[in-house]
């Protein structure tokens, strides 16, 4: 997927977490090779989101996002929550978009407690 295909289906998961009443902290956050696509705050939860654009109909969640990606998400949240000093809950939520289904969304909330 180019870079630019990957903003346009991101902003299109912060146009959706606004509407939910997130506050989006950052986007598209670089620490060291490690990227986070969104970090907001839902209630006082810090909430890593990792957006992911398919075009297939359906998928598990592990197809997603691999075990080996929670471990670099997970890292670099703690490498960014220490820089910041934030010390309450963190969870990983996927937004899905299905390019399939006319970039379908679909929110999964709280794929990992962190």
């Amino acid at each position: 997927m180019s870079r630019e295909k990957g903003f346009v289906y991101e902003q299109h998961a912060v146009n959706y977490l606004l509407q939910e009443g997130y506050r989006i902290l950052e986007q598209n956050l670089r620490i060291g090779y490690k990227e986070i696509d969104v970090l907001a705050m839902d209630s006082g939860v810090l909430v890593i989101v990792e957006v992911k654009a398919h075009g297939f109909d359906a998928l598990h969640l592990n197809q997603i996002v691999s075990a080996s990606k929670i471990k670099h998400l997970q890292e670099a949240a703690n490498i960014y929550v220490d820089r910041i000093g934030f010390e309450g809950e963190m969870r990983l939520d996927v937004i899905e978009i299905r390019t399939s289904e006319q970039n379908k969304l679909i929110h999964h909330s709280e794929v990992f407690i962190l």
